[in-house]
């Protein structure tokens, strides 16, 4: 009776062993060959998607937004370094977005 359950013991953690090797090789073969095959053909597939539209968009038709300082007000802004204090500060703001993006880092 002992021999019936032991080999009965045997055959059933045999047969879940194979199974889990069976799906650990296939699960790592996808991860490693055809999940990064998807993500890069997704990737490029949506860049080509974002430059054809881009490129299709007539740049005429854009409204102007660039803010021209000319004058009295060019000459108040630039003796306040108004322009380089804009920059400073915009270039701390995208910094700290870029860097609020980045998963795991927190500061």
């Amino acid at each position: 009776m002992g021999a019936i359950l032991s080999l009965l013991f045997g055959r059933l953690l045999t047969d879940n062993l194979a199974r889990y090797i069976a799906t650990k090789t296939v699960l790592v073969t996808l991860f490693v060959v055809v999940l990064p095959i998807v993500l890069n053909n997704f990737v490029y597939k949506l860049l080509e998607y974002a430059v054809n539209t881009a490129s299709s968009v007539n740049p005429s038709s854009l409204p102007d937004l660039t803010l021209s300082l000319t004058g009295l007000a060019g000459w108040f802004f630039s003796n306040l370094y108004l322009p380089d204090a804009l920059t400073v500060v915009l270039s701390a703001v995208s910094v700290r977005v870029f860097l609020d993006h980045i998963p795991f880092l927190r500061l």
